[in-house]
């Protein structure tokens, strides 16, 4: 029997603990159903478009749920960023897909794209969080991924404990655009919107090779703001 065979009946019998509060588990999201209830969904109606108004033209954004420090949306975030927890990205990537879905506007989507993260840092961390959240997303919407189509060209130092100012300062012209075909919509997918300011020189540098291209963003966290 296949080894994937053994890890799926260990998880039936022995399921991974809670991220936020260690108790058990009943569904591949690793979230019991009291904290998952806990967690602050933005509304049908969110729309992030609203955070690159007078900067971007975009066609479509929006976030799974609002993050804040010390609830549940920062334990998730923890856990997917620097808990190796690839398996809670690619499970929130899916309910991020469903409500991509629900707005009826991916169909012209030409391929997905993960926010890349500097080469060095992806070999010492060994993944790109972000990347895990597309394949949740690319499971629901049955669009392709490509890791190729954007690279970051600049290793820049962690921006959580920047301020406002400083993030944009040190989010422009990181990135860099690998032309092959010409695209006509893509779909950014981030793991938490702060200022914007990462998507911001994202989505500048693609336009830079593709004036006339669509582009939607989605994350699954926005910084709620209250």
């Amino acid at each position: 029997m296949s080894k994937k065979f053994f890890l799926n009946l260990s998880s039936l019998f022995f399921p991974d603990p809670c991220v936020h509060c260690q108790k058990e588990t009943v569904s591949q999201i690793e979230i019991c159903a009291f904290c998952l209830k806990d967690l602050d969904f933005t509304p049908i109606t969110h729309n992030l478009k609203g955070l690159f108004y007078g900067k971007l033209n975009i066609e479509f954004a929006c976030s799974l749920f609002y993050f804040k420090k010390n609830t549940i949306a920062q334990k998730i975030i923890h856990a997917l960023k620097y808990q190796s927890n690839k398996k809670i990205g690619v499970e929130f990537g899916k309910l991020l897909g469903e409500k991509i879905k629900e707005q009826n506007c991916i169909g012209d989507i030409d391929y997905i794209i993960p926010i890349p993260i500097h080469h060095k840092r992806k070999y010492n961390r060994g993944y790109n969080q972000s990347e895990y959240i597309a394949k949740g997303i690319s499971e629901i919407i049955n669009k392709k991924i490509s890791l190729t189509f954007l690279i970051k060209k600049k290793n820049r130092k962690s921006q959580t404990k920047n301020s406002a100012e400083k993030r944009w300062i040190n989010t422009k012209n990181t990135f860099h655009v690998i032309k092959k075909k010409e695209i006509k919509h893509v779909l950014i997918v981030d793991d938490v919107i702060t200022t914007g300011a990462t998507i911001e020189d994202a989505v500048n540098t693609i336009m830079e090779g593709f004036p006339k291209i669509k582009i939607s963003i989605v994350s699954l966290a926005v910084t709620k703001t209250d």
